[in-house]
C-alpha cells in the first residue's frame, strides 16, 4: 500500500466517522445537509442580545474612527429602549453586561484608525450610528448562511493562487 492510498484510506475513514455521528443521539451533520437545496437549521438568537451587540459594536467603531457623539448617552438611550421592551430586570442586566463587554472587547481589538477607518467602513459606521442616535436599534439583517457546496463553488470561481501573490518581490528568473 502506497503513501497516497494510505492518506486516502485515512481521509475516507475520518469522513465516515464524521458523518456517522454519535450513537447517543442524532448528529447535526448529515449527508443531506451537504447536498444543495438542503435547509440548515436556523440558529435561535435573542433579538435583544442582537440589538445590544450591534449598538455596542457600532458605538465602539464610531468612537474609534473619531465620530463626535456621546457614547455614554447612546448607551443610556439604548438601555432605556430595552427597559421599555418586554423584559425583566434580570434580562436587562444581561443585556447591559453584553453591551459593555462587546464595546470594551471591540475597542481593544481595533487596529490603528488610519488602517481601520477607510472610506467604505466609515460610511457604513456613519449610517448605523445615525440610526442608533435616532433611536432605531434594529440591527441590520443577517446574511444567509452559506452551505458547504456554496462555499466550495465560490472558492472555485476565484483565480488560482500564485506564489507571487504571497511574495510580490520574489524573482521568478531561476
Amino acid at each position: 500500500m502506497g503513501f497516497r492510498s494510505s492518506i486516502s484510506l485515512i481521509a475516507t475513514a475520518q469522513l465516515a466517522a464524521l458523518l456517522s455521528g454519535c450513537s447517543n443521539g442524532p448528529s447535526p451533520l448529515t449527508t443531506a445537509s451537504l447536498l444543495p437545496g438542503s435547509a440548515a437549521k436556523p440558529v435561535q438568537t435573542d433579538p435583544a442580545t442582537d440589538r445590544a451587540l450591534h449598538a455596542a459594536a457600532t458605538s465602539a467603531r464610531a468612537a474609534h474612527c473619531g465620530y463626535n457623539f456621546d457614547p455614554a448617552r447612546l448607551r443610556t438611550s439604548y438601555l432605556a429602549f430595552e427597559a421599555t421592551q418586554d423584559g425583566s430586570a434580570e434580562k436587562l442586566a444581561k443585556i447591559e453586561k453584553a453591551y459593555d463587554y462587546t464595546r470594551q472587547s471591540i475597542q481593544a481589538r481595533l487596529e490603528k484608525p488610519h488602517v481601520y477607518c477607510d472610506d467604505a467602513r466609515t460610511a457604513k459606521i456613519k449610517d448605523e450610528l445615525t440610526k442608533l442616535l435616532a433611536g432605531d436599534f434594529t440591527p441590520p439583517p443577517k446574511k444567509a448562511e452559506a452551505g458547504l457546496l456554496d462555499m466550495w463553488e465560490r472558492g472555485a470561481n476565484k483565480r488560482a493562487w500564485k506564489p507571487q501573490d504571497a511574495f510580490p518581490n520574489m524573482d521568478d528568473t531561476r
